[in-house]
Formats: structure tokens, sequence, C-alpha cells
């Protein structure tokens, strides 16, 4: 595999995880937190983890957010180099 589809696909895994911190970011900013509580209290699986998160939600909302910056900026690093080793620059 040479260097440029390499660093392609490493720019479509970053920009995956980007998509997923997107949608992280807007489930639990929907979420209600009335509705998260009674699936705590009915022992739905992970409830209790998202209502967890929900009482830390600034917290929560900058990891998200660091996390998509920090993928979007390595994903246009990895095009960046992609282009450079295959002589469009």
């Amino acid at each position: 595999m040479n260097i440029p589809v390499l660093f392609l696909v490493c720019f479509i895994m970053c920009m995956f995880a980007s998509a997923m911190f997107s949608g992280a970011e807007l489930a639990i900013g929907t979420i209600s937190r009335d509705s998260i509580e009674r699936l705590a209290e009915s022992k739905v699986r992970g409830a209790s983890l998202v209502l967890g998160m929900i009482g830390n939600k600034q917290r929560f909302l900058l990891m998200l957010l660091s996390g998509r910056i920090l993928s979007v900026a390595s994903g246009t690093l990895f095009i960046f180099l992609s282009m450079y080793y295959a002589g469009s620059f």
C-alpha cells in the first residue's frame, strides 16, 4: 500500500470518528432527563451511565467537542500529507 492511499484511509477513519462524536453530542444534547431517569429506574442497560453523563453535561460536551476538533484537524493533516507525497504541491 503506498503512502497516499494510507493517508486517505486515515482521513476516512478521522471523518468517521468526527461523525461519531457529532452523533454522540446530538444524542446526549437532546435527551430529556425525565425519560432517562425512568429508564434508569426500570434497570435499562446503560441508562445509569447516560444519566451520569447528563449530570455533568458541560464536561461531557467539552470532551465531545475536543474529540471532534482533533479528528477534523488530523484528517486535514492526513489529506495535506497525502497531497504532498503524491506531488500535488
